[in-house]
């Protein structure tokens, strides 16, 4: 989460220099009759808000990055509900506040729904809109005492007749809307979707007197029903739209299963113990597999071919879920479920993508490791050699690769220090196959991992592709120590010497890191980091003399370019600087001092 944020962040810098560049040609090029928005380039303050009548939709526009918009409303009803559907703007997000400023519930994200708020009839409140995202545009916005959208009436003039256990064909235009209406058969009622052009569908369900029953629910062909708690014997209504148009199917029904999926089966695929089995399946297809459990846990794998993503999800005999729905991707081609020796079970594949299609293959074992991986990997494996770096690569997303190693201790490290490939998953096995601890993920933020291992015994390594880049270069080595290849004294050779209070320039030009040291010239000491105009975020982790940590790794970056630790005044230390993002390379600064402040420059 904390690097998608990073990542997010990135991106948004690049999209407002850009943005807010067309938007400033924009203005000098033409006046649009925007009402004044030139000169608000953040948009409409609360004091600008725009008056909204009950029932009617009005135009709004955020014109820059991270602008705002405010509206206001007198309330006609206790319960208020604020519909929003998006324009250019796909999402925007959506906060109440009283007319004292203080918020109403919680902010909540609308591009073709509403937020339901209890209020007080005559009262004045105010309506902040932001962009769910960084991007800028329009979307229209109202309120009404109905969680029916305004201009649609309510019940539904022509809405189409749904029986149990059929489908019913849909279709609608782009943006457009459509009504079903069924009585209840059950308490608890399932909808079910089927893709035909339209690949997804947005559904909210409404009881006889328009009240909401849950919120919006989107179906597609990877998310393909939605349960609602009803009354037997009433009749409810369901509001299809998206904004794309095209054909469909919509059905109900009391179980998980949509019509035509019987339970089980009749066409499930048996599954042969640890043997693969070729299959292919098409957009919007379903897949079902069979097997009889041959332990307590099972193992179900997936090898991609030119379909690579599936979801997965298991049932018993009886048809009830057997743990949750699954992907299986190059992030993740194995998981486990418990289960009954010798009980039948199936499995659904459904593509992991809305438009997925293609070849993979399926098995079920009683290993992590699937089908003939083992035997595979070790005849293949390359032999690493203590303290020494081995070069790695993998070529495809479908990729693995494989090192054997003779153990020198009882306690192994595995070090990873990344190339083109900026991150790994590694598993150790021992000679027999069996897993050594569990799968650990290697990258420039934990670059290394250990093993209890038997003295003089054989173990092979197994290398996937991380879950942020799935091809590329790496290199891999093992030893006894928690450092680095060459060991501490090798990087205190070439350390460079930190004065206190002077910025000391930097520059890393290849995947690896970078040394300094200084001597401690109070008790507490602050490290500061002036990032260069590419590498401008990074990790930092200061040692003792005798190469042991002091603190713990410190991450700078943003508004967070320095970090304090306790020293011993007089003793030499030593600091390790490597790049938070394995690629984002070149020149920074660094300084040290007895204060939060940074020294001038640099």
């Amino acid at each position: 989460m904390k690097k998608m944020t990073r990542i997010l962040e990135a991106v948004q810098r690049t999209a407002i220099i850009v943005i807010v560049m067309v938007i400033a040609i924009g203005f000098f090029a033409c006046d649009d009759g925007g009402g004044g928005y030139e000169d608000e380039p953040g948009g409409m303050t609360r004091d600008d808000a725009i008056m909204l009548s009950v029932d009617t939709w009005a135009d709004g526009r955020i014109p820059a990055v991270n602008g705002e918009q405010w509206f206001k409303f007198t309330a006609t009803a206790d319960t208020q509900y604020v519909h929003a559907v998006g324009g250019s703007i796909g999402s925007v997000s959506v906060q109440l506040n009283d007319d004292k400023g203080a918020p109403i519930g919680d902010s909540a994200s609308l591009s073709a729904t509403y937020i339901e708020r209890t209020l007080i009839v005559g009262g004045v409140y105010y309506i902040r809109v932001v962009p769910s995202s960084t991007l800028s545009g329009t979307y229209k916005i109202a309120f009404s005492a109905s969680a029916v959208p305004p201009g649609e009436t309510f019940p539904p003039a022509n809405p189409i007749a749904l029986t149990e256990n059929t489908w019913a064909n849909g279709s609608i235009a782009a943006n457009g809307v459509q009504w079903f209406s069924f009585t209840a058969t059950a308490a608890t009622q399932y909808i079910h979707f089927n893709p035909g052009t339209l690949a997804s569908l947005r559904i909210h369900v409404y009881t006889s007197t328009g009240e909401p029953v849950g919120g919006l629910t989107a179906l597609s062909s990877t998310s393909r029903s939605a349960n609602r708690t009803l009354e037997v014997g009433d009749v409810y209504y369901i509001r299809a739209h998206y904004f794309s148009g095209g054909t469909y199917q919509i059905a109900f029904n009391d179980g998980v299963f949509p019509p035509g999926d019987d339970f089980p089966p009749s066409n499930a695929v048996e599954l042969s113990f640890d043997t693969w089995t070729d299959s292919s399946i098409t957009a919007h297809g379903v897949q079902w597999f069979s097997f009889t459990a041959t332990a307590d846990t099972q193992y179900i794998h997936f090898a991609p071919g030119t379909l690579w993503n599936v979801l997965v999800q298991m049932y018993d005999s009886e048809g009830a879920a057997v743990g949750t729905q699954t992907t299986l991707s190059t992030g993740s081609w194995s998981y486990s479920r418990t289960v009954t020796n010798e009980g039948v079970y199936y499995i659904r594949i459904i593509p992991g993508t809305i438009s997925g299609t293609g070849t993979y293959r399926l098995a079920y074992n009683e290993s992590t490791l699937s089908p003939g991986e083992f035997q595979a990997g070790t005849q293949t494996a390359t032999t690493l050699t203590t303290d020494t770096w081995e070069d790695g690569s993998i070529l495809t997303h479908a990729g693995a690769q494989w090192f054997k190693f003779t153990a020198t201790a009882d306690t192994q490290y595995i070090h990873f220090a990344p190339g083109s490939l900026g991150s790994v998953r590694a598993q150790v096995y021992d000679s027999t196959g069996a897993a050594v601890s569990g799968q650990s993920t290697l990258n420039t933020g934990t670059e290394s991992m250990s093993r209890t291992v038997t003295n003089g015994e054989m173990y092979y390594i197994r290398i996937l592709p991380g879950t942020t880049s799935v091809t590329g270069t790496y290199r891999l080595a093992y030893n006894e120590s928690t450092f680095f290849l060459g060991g501490f004294q090798s990087v205190t050779q070439t350390a460079s010497t930190l004065t206190a209070d002077t910025w000391e320039n930097g520059n890393i030009l290849t995947p690896g890191d970078e040394w300094f040291k200084f001597t401690a010239t109070a008790a507490t000491q602050y490290i500061h980091f002036a990032p260069g105009s590419v590498l401008n975020d990074i990790y930092m982790q200061v040692y003792n003399a005798d190469g042991g940590l002091v603190g713990s790794r410190a991450n700078l970056w943003g508004s967070s370019l320095s970090a304090s630790c306790t020293l011993t005044v007089d003793q030499e230390y030593y600091i390790r600087v490597w790049p938070y993002y394995f690629d984002r390379l070149g020149e920074y600064h660094i300084a040290f001092n007895d204060s939060y402040t940074p020294p001038s420059g640099p």
